[in-house]
């Protein structure tokens, strides 16, 4: 059996029309095995949640089949490239596909503040 192959690529300030940028997220399947795109979004660095395209959820569920790949669009004007964490790509089945786009430093950063800081934080409230 044929192993699903994912590649994720982004491309940040992209002239659209009129003079309006955007961030290009792009889904190619390299393999052999049909692969269905649910839904695309990011994931913010320093809060919980992210948000989801606008394109994925306007298109609805797409299935890639060999060597077929799909773009989705964020406007620049939603999306500040300092504050995202990675790049997710959802499928039918539930799997998730990420492409990380802040350094390696920076997310072991903001987990430790998150690990040491919030988490006791929240288990001293819960304890009162």
């Amino acid at each position: 059996m044929k192993r699903l192959t994912i590649t994720l690529t982004v491309s940040n300030l992209i002239a659209i029309w009129g003079g309006v940028t955007g961030t290009l997220l792009k889904v190619i399947n390299k393999g052999r095995r049909p692969f269905t795109v649910e839904t695309a979004g990011y994931v913010f660095l320093k809060k919980n949640g992210g948000a989801i395209l606008g394109d994925s959820m306007r298109r609805g569920a797409v299935e890639l089949t060999e060597g077929k790949s799909i773009t989705f669009l964020a406007g620049q004007e939603s999306v500040d490239f300092s504050e995202i964490n990675y790049f997710a790509v959802y499928d039918a089945v539930g799997n998730v596909y990420k492409k990380y786009i802040a350094p390696f430093y920076k997310r072991l950063f903001y987990w430790l503040i998150h690990v040491l800081y919030i988490k006791r934080k929240e288990s001293v409230v819960k304890k009162n």
